[in-house]
């Protein structure tokens, strides 16, 4: 058992001195992988700072926080929109390539079909290509659906460049390419991921690879708050790639967060909404009918034999 005395010593030290007397190397410490504070300091000094401060000023950090929610939803909605539409249009032009390469010059079929299958590669390929480099070199965090890593944040542990605006650009990039590239790979996963990013940086006012770092927002510059607007984010994503603001609230319930409260409860669900609307919003006016509320968000399975537009819900319907 460690005596008194270890246990005062910084947390890199006492991580260097059990690798080495387990017998491992010291580079296969992570020694930037800590935990987070989460607790609320119950001091008194504190908690009479906490009471100082005017009715005025505790009702403002309040109204910051719904508007922060509604800007996370709001901007999350908007990075869904942009890949359904960027993916759209990047495969709608890998296979017209195709077409073209498919078109015979004199007749002859077998080649026409073996050029369209090697320009259809080809491309793929080099879609594939674009990703992989981006998750080898640029942002080896932002490969996978990055769930687990917005998990581990939630509970606790601090994963070194996991809410970073490099690894937001990678991971749309690299879903983006992975989809039209022919991957089996969908979109809803990473949206979890690029939810809460964009969380942690609205909420924070400042980017670490952007180096900037803004005035405004000091107040929510802690891992306490982070962590509810990185919740919000998560669930935000899941409304946005399934069209399910309450499965976005019980994910971030039930799945990531292991802290939760009632007021929580209710930004989160806002959050979630304003994503949905605003995907919804985005995908209506794209297909030019603007004010429809029935897309399902990202993952649809087409539009079925005698589906109209006619009794598709609209904007105007809402109280």
């Amino acid at each position: 058992s460690p005596s008194p005395r270890s246990t005062r010593l910084p947390l890199v030290v006492r991580a260097w001195r059990a690798a080495a007397m387990a017998g491992l190397p010291s580079h296969h410490v992570r020694f930037d992988v800590e935990s987070l504070d989460y607790d609320i300091d119950a001091s008194t000094l504190f908690e009479r700072k906490v009471h100082e401060r005017s009715a005025f000023l505790r009702r403002y950090n309040k109204i910051l926080r719904w508007i922060i929610c509604m800007a996370v939803g709001c901007t999350t909605g908007l990075v869904a929109f942009t890949l359904d539409v960027l993916g759209s249009k990047l495969l709608a032009l890998k296979f017209a390539l195709s077409a073209r390469a498919m078109a015979p010059t004199s007749g002859d079929v077998a080649s026409a079909w073996f050029r369209a299958f090697f320009t259809h590669t080809v491309l793929s390929l080099a879609l594939v290509a674009v990703a992989a480099i981006l998750v080898i070199w640029v942002a080896p965090i932002a490969g996978g659906s990055g769930i687990p890593e917005v998990k581990a944040y939630l509970q606790g542990i601090k994963v070194p460049g996991m809410l970073r605006t490099g690894v937001l650009l990678a991971k749309v990039v690299g879903v983006l390419c992975s989809v039209t590239g022919g991957l089996v790979v969908g979109k809803e996963g990473p949206m979890i991921h690029t939810g809460a990013i964009i969380a942690a940086g609205i909420s924070q006012g400042s980017s670490k690879t952007c180096r900037l770092r803004t005035m405004w927002l000091k107040t929510f510059r802690n891992d306490h708050d982070k962590r509810d607007f990185v919740s919000a984010g998560a669930a935000a994503g899941v409304a946005a790639a399934f069209g399910a603001p309450i499965g976005g609230v019980l994910f971030a319930m039930e799945e990531a967060a292991s802290y939760w409260s009632q007021s929580l409860t209710w930004r989160t669900f806002f959050c979630a909404i304003c994503s949905t609307v605003t995907l919804n919003l985005l995908l209506s006016a794209a297909e030019q009918h603007f004010g429809e509320l029935s897309h399902p968000g990202l993952i649809t399975f087409g539009s079925f034999l005698g589906q109209s537009h006619s009794g598709a819900y609209q904007l105007q319907e809402l109280p």
